[in-house]
Order: structure tokens, then C-alpha cells, then sequence
């Protein structure tokens, strides 16, 4: 398997933190990226410099001047983005391969702190020691500039991403809580396309919908597709035979369902992959009536087609 094949195989990986909700990987590197990005991040960036350059302890036997500081805590922060992002991707790796499903890690807090602390530390100062020889008296002095990294996460989690978090919220608002099942206002659906961030897909091969916070997925065929949309979006843009939505955050299309599989299940909808989707308890009697009609409407087609096979 190529190295580009397992990454991909890791972003479709879903993880669940005890602060967060539900994300995908590849939504939750979105959000990570965007947020170092970000206009937020990029203003606190000056005044963290700043500070790390003020606050360094004497760690060289020449102490380095400004500018050796300025690189050093430069290829320092560098690690410590580079760090969060293996971070989610190892805990892909648990949640794909090894069935761990939960974890106590929002997108900064102390085990990030004390582990992107450690990779800043050592391999910057490997690099600076190896290929710009600079002489080191000792090692990097953990403790001080462990609580450094996590004040500095302290300030970024309550000043930062607070404001950061609400003007995304404010651009991208979220569904209603519980919206018709049948979206009444849709609008014209163009020669059976669904568009969505410059993408465009036939509504007849999309499988099912599912919300993911600022992201939706989509299943086209074989394949799932994070486009960043509202699901109100897409749904009104999806022709109203073609399928109903049976959970707030889930709309699945017709053939997507195992019809006998999902009448024999209680709270369940059973899709003809095996993967079952719960159903929200205002939406029990609309999609077993809705079941009930596609069963019917098979009922007929199987009665012409059994003549013909003898």
C-alpha cells in the first residue's frame, strides 16, 4: 500500500473527543489549518514571538542574539504545528486500525502542549547543533518553557480561537434543530446537479448526506467526499423523490436503503453497504411509511420479473 493510499485510508477515519463532537480527520486538519491561518493566529503570532524571545533561558554556550532566537523558535513553532497534525493522525491510526474510538484531546491542551514542547525542543536544537554548530552547555531547560507552551495555549484557547470560532459560525451557520424531513424550500435543481464549494455531483449517484459541523459528507458511488457546505445546502438541491432525511444530521437516498434489513430493525435504517444509520425519534413514522412504499413499489416488479425468468 503506497504511503498516499494509508493517508487517505486515516482521513476517513471518524474521531470523537470528550469536548468535541464527532469529526472526521479530514474535517478536524481542515479546521487545524485554517485556524494557523487564520487572522487570529497570524496577529497573535508578532506578540508570541516576542515573548518566546524575551523568555528564552540561556540554553547555548554563546548565548545567540536576537535574530538566532527569532529562527530558533521559528523552526521551534514549526515543530509545534507539525506535531499537532501527527498527532490527529496517529490517533487515526488507533481509531482505524486498532477500534479505539474516544479521546480526551480537544485541539490544544496539555498532552499536545508537553509533546509538541519536546519535539520544539530537542529536534530544533539537534538541527541547530548538526548543520549550524552552535555548542550547547546542556539540554533544552524543560520545566520553565513546558509552562510557557501551555500559558501560551491558555492565551490562544480563551483570547485566540474564541473569536476565530464564532466569525466561522457566523459565515457558515448550522441546520436548524429539527427541519423538515422534506426541506419544503428547495431550490431548481440544475440538470440533476448538486453543487457545492465548486463542486459539482449528480444527485442520482449520491448515497447519502451526513452534516459534519462546518463540513458535509458526501457518498458518490464508492467513494465519500468532504465538501465544506451547509447540509440545508445540499439538501435543497436534491430532488425530493430521490430520498428523505432520518436524522437531523443524515439524508439517505432510495437505493441506498436494504428495504427487508431496515424493516426489521427498531431505531435503525440498514444501508445496502451494512452500515446502519440511527433514526431520530420524531422521524420513526415518516420513514416507515416511506419504507412501506418502497417495499410496495418493489412488490410488483418482482411478480412481472418471475414469469419472464421460467
Amino acid at each position: 500500500m503506497k504511503p498516499q493510499d494509508v493517508y487517505n485510508d486515516l482521513k476517513q477515519a471518524k474521531l470523537s473527543f470528550v469536548v468535541l463532537p464527532g469529526m472526521s480527520v479530514d474535517a478536524i486538519l481542515s479546521e487545524v489549518l485554517s485556524f494557523f491561518l487564520s487572522r487570529n493566529f497570524l496577529m497573535f503570532l508578532p506578540a508570541l514571538m516576542l515573548l518566546l524571545i524575551g523568555a528564552t533561558p540561556s540554553l547555548f554556550a554563546e548565548p545567540l542574539n536576537g535574530l538566532g532566537r527569532t529562527i530558533y523558535w521559528m523552526c521551534g513553532l514549526l515543530g509545534y504545528m507539525g506535531s499537532v497534525v501527527l498527532m490527529l493522525l496517529f490517533e487515526a491510526f488507533c481509531s482505524r486500525y486498532l477500534g479505539i474510538k474516544r479521546f480526551f484531546t480537544p485541539l490544544t491542551c496539555f498532552p499536545i502542549a508537553y509533546g509538541a514542547m519536546q519535539f520544539a525542543q530537542f529536534a530544533t536544537t539537534m538541527v541547530f547543533s548538526t548543520f549550524l554548530s552552535f555548542s550547547f552547555e546542556n539540554s533544552p531547560l524543560l520545566l520553565p518553557q513546558y509552562f510557557l507552551v501551555v500559558g501560551i495555549e491558555v492565551i490562544v484557547i480563551v483570547w485566540v480561537f474564541p473569536p476565530y470560532l464564532a466569525r466561522l459560525r457566523a459565515s457558515d451557520p448550522q441546520p436548524e434543530d429539527e427541519p423538515d424531513s422534506r426541506v419544503e424550500s428547495r431550490v431548481p435543481v440544475a440538470n440533476g446537479l448538486v453543487s457545492a464549494n465548486g463542486q459539482n455531483f449528480l444527485a442520482k449517484d449520491i448515497l447519502f448526506v451526513q452534516a459534519q459541523q462546518h463540513y458535509v459528507t458526501l457518498r458518490v458511488d464508492e467513494k465519500e467526499v468532504l465538501v465544506r457546505s451547509t447540509f440545508k445546502g445540499i439538501l435543497s438541491q436534491m430532488p425530493e423523490c430521490y430520498g428523505l432525511q432520518v436524522h437531523r444530521s443524515f439524508w439517505v437516498a432510495n437505493r441506498c436503503v436494504d428495504i427487508a434489513q431496515s424493516l426489521n430493525e427498531v431505531g435503525y435504517l440498514v444501508l445496502g453497504c451494512g452500515k446502519k444509520i440511527a433514526i431520530a425519534r420524531s422521524r420513526h413514522g415518516a420513514v416507515r411509511d416511506w419504507l412501506s412504499e418502497m417495499a410496495s413499489a418493489e412488490s410488483p416488479a418482482t411478480v412481472k420479473a418471475s414469469p419472464q425468468q421460467t
